[in-house]
């Protein structure tokens, strides 16, 4: 495995593996991480169905890999915004790799690992989505 040296001599930050799941755990987080990112979305911006056919691909691509044995946060997030290419956001102000960023934001923040790039609203909102998990 190559690492990256760090210039100030810290060490390189590790893997952030997600927990395994079983079946019924990874689709009930698969489908709560669809909502939060529509959800996010309607919020952001205004309600829009696109949003929601985001929400629903995102939710597939995301079981797609955990069911095919991905844990590794970072792989995650980049196969995501690949697998989002082909979805429409023509009527979204937003493209796959602000979804895939955002949806590894969210999934680090229900396992308890700190994100500094969080404002306060969107943990309250985080920690609201939680509830519908």
């Amino acid at each position: 495995k190559v690492r990256a040296n760090a210039s100030d001599g810290k060490a390189p930050v590790d893997d952030v593996m997600l927990p395994v799941l079983d079946k019924e755990e990874l689709n009930r987080e698969a489908q709560w991480l669809g909502r939060t990112i529509a959800n996010w979305l309607d919020d952001d911006w205004c309600p829009q169905q696109c949003h929601q056919d985001i929400g629903a691909a995102l939710s597939a691509a995301y079981l797609k890999q955990r069911e095919a044995g991905k844990h590794e946060a970072t792989s995650i997030l980049l196969q995501l915004s690949t697998d989002l290419g082909p979805v429409d956001f023509s009527e979204a102000f937003v493209n796959p790799y602000d979804i895939a960023n955002k949806a590894l934001e969210c999934l680090l923040f229900k396992n308890g690992i700190a994100c500094t790039c969080q404002s306060p609203q969107d943990q309250k909102f985080l920690e609201d989505s939680l509830k519908d998990i």
